[in-house]
């Protein structure tokens, strides 16, 4: 996939709740949309936060005890393992690629120089439109 800073949402997270989402959910649920270079990876078949964008992997709170030791027979020592998975908030939705993480709208409603209502529509229009991007 080549590299393309435009498809990285907006905010501290890999991801965006789905807004163009008409179907039924249940409640307290929201759907979302994740960043596409946001996935996972296979390791010694331990499923493992991968960033394409960066091309790093992430450790994640969630592997098992039996994950663990997988990934550690695989890298040879618990040190190597969380040298390797470095992202180690990627598992969480974190962002970890720094990209698109300052709000030019937020800025500009800080600075006074839109209103609240104003921010509130340009920021639902610009996810609507990512959202858009990205489902291609």
């Amino acid at each position: 996939m080549k590299k393309d800073k435009r498809l990285i949402p907006v905010g501290h997270y890999c991801y965006l709740p789905d807004i163009t989402f008409k179907g039924k959910r249940k409640l307290g649920e929201f759907p979302i949309v994740n960043c596409p270079y946001s996935t996972t990876k296979s390791i010694s078949g331990v499923r493992v936060p991968y960033c394409e964008y960066l091309k790093e992997y992430g450790f994640s709170n969630n592997f098992s005890d039996k994950e663990f030791e997988k990934l550690v027979d695989f890298f040879g020592t618990e040190e190597a393992v969380f040298d390797k998975l470095k992202l180690d908030l990627l598992w969480d939705g974190v962002k970890e690629c720094g990209i698109n993480i300052e709000d030019e709208i937020e800025v500009k409603l800080q600075e006074r120089k839109i209103t609240e209502k104003e921010a509130e529509e340009q920021i639902h229009q610009r996810t609507i439109n990512w959202i858009k991007k990205v489902k291609k």
